[in-house]
């Protein structure tokens, strides 16, 4: 099995309203990847998983994929 690069985007739910987030994460399948992401937002942020809606999951195909220093912003 090959790890892959997925783009992970959507919106989580805060105190003051909805907020779009995007990231990139390495899994061996989507559905680890997606797990990824509500563990680590709901960390961050104190949310439930209800309240973490993944909109869309890509994976990262050649040029798309980043180096070491391509890490974006998240939420």
């Amino acid at each position: 099995m090959d790890v892959k690069e997925f783009l992970v985007e959507g919106a989580l739910r805060l105190k003051d309203g909805w907020r779009k987030f995007k990231v990139r994460r390495r899994g061996l399948r989507e559905e680890d990847v997606k797990e990824l992401v509500y563990s680590e937002l709901g960390g961050r942020f104190k949310v439930k998983r209800a309240l973490v809606r993944i909109e869309r999951v890509q994976a990262l195909e050649g040029n798309m994929l980043g180096g070491a220093g391509s890490k974006q912003r998240e939420a």
